[in-house]
């Protein structure tokens, strides 16, 4: 698992399916009228994290290492005239990596939020990773 800048600060994730299914579920209501809400799963990660944890799972040796966002600054600085899409890659890595801890530490009780009000049973990193084993993806 390569991940530039390292990935060390935990992120929310969510599966497509769960964001599919609560979507669909919102278009058939009328009562969530102003209601802002927050998709998350039931964890965040950081990417050392999820690569032991997917290790765990398949039994296959997932090493984490980190590519020095400077080296992506600088291909990006340089590609500029010719592709300015890595450009916005760059600084989007670059967010990425200083997610903010509060966000990520509120997780659990944005993702309760979504249990009650949705009727769904959420894709965990655990079954995600067991379904592409099966699928020999993994």
């Amino acid at each position: 698992m390569t991940v530039p800048g390292g990935g060390l600060n935990a992120i929310p994730c969510i599966s497509a399916e769960d964001v599919g299914e609560i979507t669909a579920q919102v278009a058939l209501r009328d009562d969530l009228n102003g209601y802002r809400l927050k998709l998350t799963g039931p964890e965040a990660f950081t990417f050392p994290e999820a690569a032991k944890r997917i290790s765990s799972i398949s039994g296959k040796n997932i090493k984490h290492a980190a590519i020095p966002l400077i080296v992506v600054n600088i291909i990006s600085f340089l590609l500029i005239p010719f592709t300015p899409f890595l450009r916005f890659l760059y600084k989007s890595l670059k967010m990425l990596n200083n997610f903010p801890p509060d966000l990520a530490e509120s997780v659990p009780d944005e993702h309760e939020k979504l249990r009650k009000l949705f009727d769904y049973v959420p894709v965990s990193l655990e079954s995600e990773t067991m379904r592409r084993m099966e699928r020999g993806l993994l």
